[in-house]
């Protein structure tokens, strides 16, 4: 990382010229590291300015045009839609930006993962959100999704941990967890998942319900969590449902999902 190497010989120069000057290195400890540290966050500053080129070419890209209307849309056939290969070129090219900032890569390749996902190429997604940011729970959650897609009761269970531990006020992303688990035959484990999320989101009446639901050996309802649930491609959309938009800089027009499975 150059960022971090740069700063470091500012330090030193600046250290050894103090030292010079003033006739001990004692005396070049303090300006240097306050060198160092001025120039890592000008530096650092530098490189999280040329991502945001980068970044809000991709808002743009993905903005739907000047009065797009979506409900028209569907119903005459005729829409927009989003040019997610350059999006996802343009958040590629901005990896590139890894050589000077640690965590570069893991923040971008959750958004790259996610526009994948929602192309429901799912094989290009998954190295993706596997290397995404642990923070970046809608990433995480869709990893928890593709391993349900698979079956893959453990990894599902393992994708869905990490989302929860760094985002336990998010109503969906605690519903979609129990949702996943119950639709691979651990009801026992979605009841527990929906316990926990009573106690982080307890105003929540869609959890309440879902909790409700599974007691009484039902199969939850995802439903009023809208477009933001079908995302996730486990449910079919019932045919009111009308894609909008994706996340703060994602839009589609629609889509059609199988479920992931049957309880």
């Amino acid at each position: 990382m150059w960022n971090p190497l740069i700063s470091l010989a500012v330090t030193v120069a600046v250290s050894l010229l103090f030292g010079l000057l003033f006739g001990g290195v004692i005396y070049g400890i303090v300006p240097g590291l306050v060198a160092g540290v001025v120039a890592f966050i000008l530096l650092v500053r530098r490189t999280y300015n040329q991502l945001t080129v980068y970044t809000q070419k991709v808002q743009t890209l993905l903005t739907p045009p000047k009065g797009f209307d979506p409900v028209k849309a569907q119903m005459t056939g005729k829409g927009w839609t989003p040019p997610f290969d350059k999006a996802i070129d343009e958040l590629k090219a901005a990896t590139a930006l890894q050589k000077w900032q640690f965590l570069v890569v893991e923040q971008l390749a959750g958004q790259i993962g996610q526009l994948y996902y929602v192309q429901k190429k799912f094989d290009d997604a998954a190295p993706w959100l596997e290397k995404a940011w642990a923070r970046d729970w809608m990433a995480k959650a869709f990893l928890g999704a593709l391993h349900t897609r698979k079956k893959d009761l453990e990894k599902a269970r393992q994708a869905f941990d990490v989302a929860v531990r760094f985002h336990d006020k998010e109503p969906l992303l605690w519903n979609s967890y129990a949702w996943c688990l119950a639709s691979l035959g651990d009801d026992a484990g979605a009841l527990l998942v929906l316990d926990r999320a009573r106690s982080k989101v307890p105003s929540d009446e869609r959890t309440a319900t879902n909790l409700d639901l599974l007691r009484n050996g039902k199969k939850m309802n995802m439903k009023p969590f809208g477009e933001n649930w079908y995302l996730f491609f486990l449910e079919e959309p019932p045919p009111t449902v009308i894609q909008q938009g994706y996340g703060p800089m994602q839009h589609q027009r629609g889509f059609r999902a199988k479920p992931a499975g049957k309880r």
